[in-house]
């Protein structure tokens, strides 16, 4: 075997030894390290709220209350659906799947031989890095499912075959994955503007088989149903978002006084001004997301194709965490799915792609940051650095859904304009 060849073959194994580190990490050091983890925290909760009722074959929405789409309820906690097992033995069986799951998807990529061997290499790395830098994120949550998501639909688009026999598998997948966690939905107005997307493809047929298998959730559970939606509307502002980031910093100032209550699950902001930003983080969203979308029908009148349509779709969702009311700090995992994604489907320019490596490296290391030191924002003042550092956090989000952005305006179209 050459250097180069050997070279080659350990980038190749990188990220996935980096997996293993993680999950380490998570298992010893999260886990079995850490005595609160097992007696009170959000692995005990997965266990009082959800476990104990799956694994007695209770239904999310229709035997108990469930934040989430239903469906979400098995991937959270797959494979532990067996009776017995303790909060350790669960969220150890939660992450191992977690691992499996992310190593045949960088297996998947390999096989990927329209996409630049060197940023198969740097994807994974950087889905390395992120579970070795923030494992309670990557293997205790489940955003990962986020990335998985996002990293296969590019992958089908962009990676092993022609647009038109990966069409197919977008849909399903674009649904399927809106019956886990809502964000990858936000999917579909962009991609359905993509001519081959929308002629040669099976969105209907996806989107009546998801709508079919929730029936049954939304028949006999329309109470718990009502509860989600209320869940999700009644939620103030966290303690990470940028309107938070304000409120503290008025309130260092002497300007507002704020109050800080643990509700829905995160640590929410109160005062005169959060109700107002609550209410306007969604509009606000939305004029971005519809702005983005005529951004997005424009350059497909212009011939840039799939290309364009998914980018806008990866700014949207980079952008979501700085305008949203809810802005939890495991939202570093959805940056770095956005970033590795779009040098996925092929922007992937030296200056772009160096400049986001180090900006998924800054985000990781503030989601860090803001995890280990998550006690600062209970006191009664948050102090200056943390502040600064949540600062930096959203200035940073924006930035970089504007630089992406730009980025893909640049490009130029794939054919002619006719008009």
């Amino acid at each position: 075997m050459t250097e180069s060849n050997s070279k080659k073959f350990n980038l190749s194994w990188l990220g996935i030894a980096l997996l293993v580190i993680g999950f380490a990490e998570f298992v010893f050091l999260y886990l079995i390290n850490d005595k609160e983890a097992l007696t009170s925290s959000i692995y005990t909760y997965y266990q009082k709220d959800y476990y104990l009722h799956l694994s007695k074959g209770e239904l999310p929405w229709i035997n108990f209350r469930f934040e989430y789409p239903p469906l979400a309820a098995y991937v959270l906690l797959f494979p532990a659906f067996f009776s017995g097992l303790s909060v350790l033995w669960v969220s150890i069986l939660r992450g191992a799947s977690t691992l499996i799951i992310s190593i045949l998807t960088l297996r998947f990529l390999r096989k990927c031989d329209r996409i630049p061997r060197q940023i198969q290499d740097l994807t994974g790395a950087s889905i390395g890095l992120m579970s070795c830098i923030v494992p309670g994120f990557y293997f205790g949550l489940f955003d990962w499912t986020l990335v998985i998501c996002n990293v296969i639909l590019a992958l089908l688009l962009f990676g092993v075959s022609d647009l038109n026999k990966g069409a197919k598998k977008v849909w399903p997948l674009v649904f399927g994955g809106a019956a886990i966690k809502l964000m990858p939905l936000m999917a579909a107005p962009f991609m359905i503007q993509v001519k081959e997307l929308r002629q040669k493809s099976n969105f209907w047929l996806s989107m009546g088989i998801t709508g079919l298998i929730h029936v049954p959730f939304l028949a006999f559970g329309f109470y718990n149903f009502k509860v989600f939606v209320a869940y999700h509307r009644m939620r103030g502002i966290d303690c990470f978002s940028t309107y938070a980031c304000l409120l503290n910093t008025l309130e260092r100032l002497g300007k507002v006084s704020i109050v800080r209550k643990w509700n829905y699950g995160a640590l929410e902001v109160s005062g005169s001004l959060s109700t107002l930003f609550s209410k306007a983080s969604l509009p606000l969203f939305a004029v971005v997301l519809i702005g983005l979308l005529i951004v997005s029908n424009r350059l497909q009148k212009e011939g840039h194709g799939a290309k364009a349509a998914f980018g806008l779709y990866l700014v949207a969702f980079l952008a979501y965490p700085a305008i949203s009311k809810v802005s939890q700090n495991n939202y570093c995992v959805w940056t770095v799915a956005c970033l590795v994604c779009l040098w996925l489907i092929g922007y992937n320019r030296p200056d772009f792609v160096k400049k986001t490596s180090l900006a998924i490296f800054v985000v990781l290391v503030i989601g860090f940051i803001q995890d280990r030191f998550f006690v600062d924002f209970t006191l009664p003042l948050v102090p200056w650095y943390m502040i600064v550092v949540s600062t930096v956090r959203q200035i940073l989000t924006i930035a970089l859904s504007i630089y992406c952005y730009r980025e893909i305006l640049r490009e130029k179209p794939l054919e002619p304009h006719h008009a």
